[in-house]
C-alpha cells in the first residue's frame, strides 16, 4: 500500500469506430510495418528513398536517414502494446534509451570513420552517449523500486 505503482492489468479501451481488439491489432500492424521500414532506412537509405521517391540520397542524406530509422524503430518500440503490467514511465525510458543509444553508436561510427565530420558531430555523440548512461540509470532504478514495491 502506498507505493504509487497499480498492480492492475492495462485494460484495453474501445478507439472510436473500432473495439477494444481491433483497435489492438491495428497498432500491433501499424508498429510492425515501422520494423521493416526502419531497417532498410538503417541498412541502405538511399534503397528506401530510392523506392518512395525516385532519386538516392547524398551522403548528408544517408546519414540522416540511418538517423531516422533509428527514430522509427524506437517509435515501433514505444507503441507496441504491452500485455503484462508495467510501470508509466519503464515503456518512455526504453525507448529513449534505445534512440540515444543507437544514435550515439552511429554518430561515434561515422566519427571514427572520419565521414560527414561537422562541427556538431562529436557534440551530438558525446550528448547522445550521456543521455543512454543516464536513462539507463533511470531505467535500471526505475525496475528496482517496481520490484521492490511488492505485490
Amino acid at each position: 500500500m502506498g507505493t504509487g505503482v497499480s498492480n492492475s492489468p492495462i485494460t484495453q479501451p474501445t478507439c472510436g469506430l473500432l473495439p477494444a481488439k481491433s483497435a489492438t491489432a491495428v497498432v500491433v500492424a501499424a508498429a510492425a510495418l515501422e520494423i521493416p521500414t526502419a531497417a532498410v532506412l538503417v541498412v541502405d537509405p538511399s534503397l528506401f528513398s530510392g523506392l518512395l521517391f525516385g532519386v538516392t540520397m547524398t551522403s548528408p542524406g544517408e546519414a540522416l536517414g540511418r538517423i531516422s530509422g533509428v527514430a522509427l524503430l524506437a517509435l515501433a518500440v514505444a507503441c507496441w502494446p504491452r500485455t503484462k503490467t508495467e510501470e508509466a514511465l519503464a515503456p518512455r525510458l526504453q525507448t529513449l534509451f534505445l534512440f540515444s543509444a543507437l544514435a550515439a553508436a552511429y554518430l561515434l561510427c561515422l566519427g571514427i570513420s572520419e565521414q560527414l565530420v561537422g562541427i556538431l558531430l562529436w557534440p551530438a555523440a558525446a550528448t547522445h552517449a550521456a543521455f543512454a548512461i543516464l536513462l539507463a540509470l533511470a531505467w535500471s532504478q526505475s525496475r528496482l523500486h517496481g520490484s521492490r514495491g511488492g505485490t
